[in-house]
């Protein structure tokens, strides 16, 4: 996830988040304590909302709360080259920003948690399902299509015809 990349899972919890990303849960990540090769992928705001923060500038958050207890379908993009991050809300662009653009290489290999060098990493509490990871920017269409066929209201062509 430190490098370009797209993570989506479906994600329900009432947990309060931090805007301070280092003190805020998260879906995952890791924080390296007193440096700046840091990714937090999936934090929740104070807000509610959702974000990504990579290095030690630029958060990028969803213009959409998640921590009210709903099952959604979460899918966060961020290309290395440019910074660029997307939120997507059930198959719905639902925000953009910018983080810190580079590769981020310190290791971390948990989900529901952010991870920290130092020693005190920060709990997701809630629910996540269907977790997928890519190593690309996936196009939008394509999340779309990985919400309605995981909601189930993907495009059917009515019943088979028997010959």
């Amino acid at each position: 996830i430190g490098r370009t990349s797209t993570l989506s899972l479906w994600v329900k919890t009432t947990q309060v988040g931090n805007n301070t990303n280092w003190q805020a849960p998260g879906i995952t990540g890791v924080e390296e304590a007193g440096g700046g090769n840091d990714i937090f992928f999936g934090f929740i705001r104070g807000d509610g909302s959702i974000a990504v923060n990579s290095g030690n500038s630029g958060v990028a958050a969803s213009n959409f709360v998640v921590n009210d207890n709903t099952w959604r379908y979460v899918t966060i993009q961020r290309n290395e080259t440019t910074g660029q991050v997307r939120f997507y809300i059930n198959g719905v662009l639902n925000g953009t920003g910018t983080s810190e653009t580079g590769y981020k290489s310190n290791a971390f290999s948990s989900f529901g948690v952010i991870e920290d060098t130092g020693g005190t990493p920060n709990y997701f509490i809630g629910e996540m399902d269907n977790i997928r990871l890519s190593n690309s920017y996936l196009d939008p269409e394509v999340v779309k299509a990985q919400f309605k066929f995981q909601a189930d209201t993907h495009i059917s062509f009515g019943t088979l015809e028997e010959l």
